[in-house]
């Protein structure tokens, strides 16, 4: 017969096999504070570490209670967490491997990680003594890692490298002191963004093919066509927190950040904005309809980039931050959709979302002047639509195809000429704005990546002309430009400058 499972009170004659469970999310929470300084705050560090603490402590019990072995317990709680805490730089080292590249994928990589955590379960429970030795290895080794983040971030906060994400990540607001009283009646915004909708330029220049259909549309819906329009910014959330707060991101020196810095600052920097909070002192309502949140206002789309609040930078490296979570949810939902993955369903769902809330009867002008920020997940990869709007019967994930990239854009520039024609017909006096957040992004050759910096960028603004100062400007100055013209402020253009990711580009 088994011996009865030792009581839960058992193991505190053991309390330093609780160590390893107490130190492994203190060690990973002090490395992010290092990489992220002045962007997480300290509240939401300690909130999740608690939430951590808790669930480590609660499987160390529960581990304990079946195998009667604390030491072997500890080893095997942080063995099944390590690769939730890890699961991209896994995936990563996997990928450079060439003979272990298929362990890149999650679907992959998470059966086998749980087929080891089995094979752990059943060896301690057939090995007869428990592992102290091994138990205490581990217990100094986070006692050392710990101890050594922790130093270093003690020295970062005394040696006068303190950092403000308002003051060092934010850029400065052109608005501040600006009058915003109300004159007259003011009209509705519509900021349509196309993600990865490249320039007339581009398309004709490295496509063969000519965007006449729709700019000739626009132009002769008064429309403003930039036609080598171009971004700040490689990425989707920087390039729309440049647009949105009308200015360039500080730099990040080489010593204090990298590209992921830069991301996820743009993300916090689209939350609480310059423009928005500018239009709001003026009585404009946001209506976000894009894949960010902002401030308290969550977007109602399905699609939605994580990263803008402090606890999904915490997870975004994270097991929680895959498709694995998203993907057991479809499993066990009652409505089974098998036509389509999770991804291309999503953005059918959205598109749907984003059309009922534009259709007639909505977007008629009212009392309260409004800005509606519609973030259209095409032509960005993956390529679900052929040109004439049919649903692909496979969905194409190359993002490098180009013809797929193509149709899937001659599509999406019917949906912009069907979305004017509505906005037109109930608003007539509504400033519209139809941009890309950058251009395609999978040119051959370091050469060529400028190209991936043209954008779509046309502007009506009914009875005023939109002064763009010459045919290549990019979006920083959008909002600069539009502000200038209707809300009587005197903003200076900013140089056109284009970085990747922390080079700047030459055109």
């Amino acid at each position: 017969m088994n011996p009865a499972r030792p009581p839960i009170s058992a193991f505190l004659l053991h309390w330093p096999a609780l160590l390893p469970a107490v130190l492994f999310p203190l060690f990973y929470l002090l490395n992010l504070q290092q990489h992220f300084h002045g962007i997480l705050q300290t509240a939401a560090l300690v909130k999740q570490y608690g939430i951590w603490l808790c669930v480590l402590l609660g499987l160390q019990l529960f581990i304990f209670w079946l195998l009667k072995k604390p030491y072997a317990a500890a080893l095997l709680t942080i063995f099944v967490t390590q690769v939730y805490f890890y699961a991209y730089p896994i995936a990563v080292f996997f990928k450079k491997k060439t003979a272990f590249v298929a362990l890149q994928s999650f679907s992959l990589l998470v059966p086998l990680w749980l087929l080891l955590t089995l094979f752990l379960y059943f060896f301690f429970r057939k090995v007869k003594k428990d592992v102290p030795t091994a138990g205490r290895w581990l217990l100094t080794t986070l006692l050392v890692l710990s101890a050594y983040e922790g130093l270093r971030l003690v020295l970062l906060f005394y040696g006068n490298h303190e950092r403000i994400f308002d003051r060092d990540y934010r850029p400065a607001n052109p608005l501040q002191g600006s009058i915003t009283t109300t004159i007259g009646k003011q009209p509705d915004i519509f900021f349509l963004v196309y993600d990865g909708f490249t320039s007339s330029k581009v398309l004709r220049e490295e496509f063969g093919y000519d965007n006449h259909p729709l700019d000739s549309f626009l132009e002769a819906n008064s429309f403003r066509v930039v036609k080598n329009g171009r971004s700040n910014y490689f990425d989707t959330p920087v390039s729309l927190a440049s647009t949105l707060n009308m200015g360039y991101l500080p730099q990040v020196t080489p010593t204090t950040g990298h590209e992921e810095l830069i991301l996820l600052s743009g993300l916090k920097n689209i939350h609480n904005n310059h423009l928005f909070r500018f239009l709001e002192k003026r009585g404009y309502r946001i209506i976000n309809l894009s894949i960010f949140p902002y401030n308290n206002l969550a977007s109602p789309l399905q699609q939605r980039y994580m990263g803008s609040r402090d606890r999904d930078i915490l997870v975004m490296r994270t097991l929680e931050n895959t498709s694995v979570w998203p993907l057991l949810n479809r499993i066990f939902t009652r409505e089974k959709r098998i036509n389509y993955d999770l991804t291309a369903q999503q953005l059918l769902e959205d598109l749907d979302l984003i059309d009922r809330a534009t259709i007639p009867g909505q977007i008629i002008p009212g009392t309260q002047p409004r800005f509606f920020f519609i973030h259209t997940l095409l032509p960005h990869p993956p390529y679900v639509f052929e040109r004439n709007g049919n649903v692909r019967n496979t969905i194409i994930y190359d993002r490098s195809n180009r013809q797929a990239y193509l149709e899937q854009l001659i599509y999406t520039s019917e949906r912009i000429r069907q979305q004017v024609r509505q906005i037109r017909e109930q608003n007539p006096q509504a400033i519209i704005i139809l941009q890309g957040d950058h251009g395609f992004r999978h040119f051959p050759g370091p050469e060529n990546k400028r190209l991936a910096f043209g954008m779509l960028h046309a502007v009506s603004i009914p009875q005023r002309e939109y002064g763009v100062p010459h045919d290549s400007v990019s979006a920083v100055n959008t909002f600069r430009i539009i502000l200038n013209t209707c809300f009587d402020q005197q903003l200076p253009l900013l140089p056109d400058t284009t970085i990747y990711p922390l080079q700047q580009i030459t055109w």
